[in-house]
């Protein structure tokens, strides 16, 4: 059992949880009483984990069916130190808790759904990582600071600190329910938070100031220690030129930094957003319209770089999202530099053969994003 987890849940206990893995290396486990709540943490990117949540209320009851689905069944009960931390904050008893063990990689975190019955009360965030601890925190502060400029549909954090020994957690409130679906493509409707959000939070300063220059700045660090020598040129060629052209810019606002199709979801009619540990104030508006798009190219439909720029143009260029952008390659650019400084930053060269072919993927769409923004008069230019 995970280690964080030992100071959560009682071995032999006399709740039944249903053990979920996948191939990706993630684990969840599932409160069976009210399998159908706890299923609103249970985020399948296969057919199969899709079918699993679609019908697992159906057959949740059978041994047999579970078996056969080599499902694990394992009995546990909750501390009752747990327990009465929850309850406080909460501010209800006879809580149910559903836990995701989160996804492989350095900030891997625990995520516990709380809830009751069809009424999911919020989620909980374990970690014994000081990194990650401290990102608790930023989260902390940009979700207040979000509140001050009236952004609504967010989370709020109910609960910042420590728990046992060095482990610390974030608890945070949800609107999400049990009827909450999540949006499988582009909508406007993400256009219209991001918008909001842009409006709520935009202000002036020079590209100096920015978090976005601080991303380049670090972008260029960065190289020096994991790009090949002949990568080097080519990514100081893409540093000057971004320098150029951010530096035109003087509107920066909010940046979420990994807004997905599963870190959103709708509510009714009104999308929501959580898991902003990654956010930052003073970015390029707009750029998480990227990240979405990016990811769901990546991960729902596994195109390669040439297929996700032809789709890239067909929506932002010449599609129904083509007024977003005055210049949508320029901005994908951006969004470009960012997403590669982060795992640059973040993973240290110790890269999992996934991210090896996804920064692959992202350098063949900058290559191909900034040839596009070259004008007429530069055609012929290299920057590398």
């Amino acid at each position: 059992m995970n280690k964080i987890l030992e100071h959560v849940l009682q071995k032999d206990g006399n709740i039944k949880y249903l053990l979920l893995n996948n191939r990706a290396g993630k684990t969840w486990v599932l409160q069976n009483e009210n399998i159908k709540t706890a299923l609103g943490l249970y985020q399948p990117a296969s057919m199969k984990g899709k079918l699993i949540k679609r019908f697992m209320s159906l057959f949740a009851k059978s041994d047999w069916l579970i078996s056969a689905l080599r499902i694990q069944v394992s009995y546990y009960d909750i501390k009752k130190q747990f327990v009465q931390l929850m309850e406080e904050i909460f501010q209800e008893q006879n809580l149910e808790y559903t836990f995701f063990l989160g996804t492989p990689g350095v900030h891997r975190k625990i995520t516990i759904q709380i809830a009751k019955g069809e009424k999911i009360f919020g989620y909980c965030k374990m970690t014994d990582s000081k990194e990650i601890s401290q990102m608790f925190e930023r989260e902390k502060g940009i979700l207040t600071w979000l509140y001050e400029k009236g952004v609504c549909h967010i989370p709020r954090c109910l609960y910042c600190g420590p728990y046992i020994n060095d482990i610390q957690m974030f608890v945070q409130t949800t609107e999400k329910t049990v009827d909450s679906k999540t949006l499988n493509e582009l909508q406007q409707e993400h256009i219209h938070f991001l918008q909001d959000i842009y409006h709520k939070t935009k202000t002036s300063c020079s590209y100096e100031e920015s978090d976005f220059y601080k991303t380049v700045k670090s972008f260029e660090k960065e190289i020096l220690y994991y790009s090949k020598e002949e990568d080097i040129k080519r990514d100081q060629g893409i540093i000057k030129y971004v320098n150029e052209q951010a530096s035109k810019n003087h509107e920066f606002s909010f940046y979420h930094g990994d807004f997905t199709m599963w870190n959103t979801l709708m509510v009714k009619d009104t999308l929501y957003a959580f898991d902003f540990e990654y956010a930052t104030r003073t970015y390029p508006p707009m750029l998480d319209i990227f990240h979405l798009f990016t990811q769901q190219e990546l991960y729902i439909n596994t195109r390669n770089a040439t297929e996700i720029f032809v789709k890239f143009e067909s929506v932002f260029v010449d599609g129904n999202f083509a007024n977003l952008f005055e210049n949508p390659y320029l901005q994908y650019i951006f969004y470009l530099v960012h997403i590669i400084e982060f795992y640059l930053k973040r993973d240290k060269n110790k890269f999992s053969k996934e991210i090896i072919g996804n920064l692959k993927t992202w350098y063949l769409l900058l290559e191909m994003n900034i040839k596009k923004c070259i004008s007429d008069t530069e055609k012929g230019k290299r920057l590398w």
